[in-house]
């Protein structure tokens, strides 16, 4: 069992939140991802009239050690950023607790959180460090699921050793900093076979993320008229 907490946390209370002042009409959403131990939140799409801003702000924020911009639809573009390892505030809270980030973003004002937790206990560590970082934060609601392990019930072995490979070996970057050539070298397999695991993995992933949010939409849908 796990416990999905959603909380909401005031815009200067967040790291990313504090530099956004100038920018009201600003909403960003951070891309969900295979979480593997490493950086928290490593791309954000981020709506805005103003992108030449936004990007001289999170400049200047002591919180963020790079941004790139790798996608750009109109307003709304996606970014790459890599945060410092030394930032004492919530993202240090989200770093130092055993949880997971579900769902995570915000604007200027106000950031929410969806957050998954194995027991009270650690949700009262969260909380804890919370408070001494003086961090507000609000508890929206709160729900025990069943946790399960997207990567162990729908991938195999080879499939999850495959994508884990890839992302610490920074594949997935832009630019890329390895090779299907040589993430099969370290496999021993043949660099078609990795193709083949990662697009079957990406499928895999996509269809558990996305064919939920189709079906909510199916339902929600209008009847078409007659």
């Amino acid at each position: 069992m796990g416990i999905v907490t959603e909380i909401t946390v005031p815009g200067d209370a967040f790291e990313l939140g504090a530099s956004l002042a100038p920018l009201e009409d600003v909403h960003v959403t951070f891309e969900r991802v295979v979480p593997t131990g490493g950086q928290l939140f490593p791309y954000m799409w981020v709506s805005t009239d103003d992108h030449t801003l936004f990007c001289q702000l999170l400049q200047r924020n002591p919180a963020v050690e790079d941004l790139e911009m790798v996608h750009r639809e109109e307003e709304r573009a996606l970014y790459d950023v890599s945060w410092c390892d030394d930032t004492d505030g919530f993202l240090s809270c989200l770093r130092t607790t055993d949880l997971v980030v579900l769902r995570a973003g915000g604007t200027a004002g106000s950031w929410e959180f969806e957050l998954r937790f194995a027991d009270q206990e650690t949700i009262s560590a969260f909380q804890k460090k919370c408070a001494d970082c003086a961090i507000s934060i609000s508890v929206d609601r709160v729900t025990t699921k069943s946790v399960s392990d997207p990567l162990e019930e729908k991938l195999t072995k080879s499939q999850r050793r495959t994508v884990q490979l890839a992302l610490e070996k920074g594949y997935f970057d832009v630019p890329r900093k390895t090779t299907l050539v040589e993430l099969a070298a370290e496999l021993d397999v043949s660099d078609q076979a990795v193709s083949a695991r990662i697009r079957r993995a990406t499928k895999k992933l996509s269809q558990q993320l996305l064919l939920p949010y189709q079906s909510e939409e199916h339902k929600q849908a209008p009847p078409k008229q007659r």
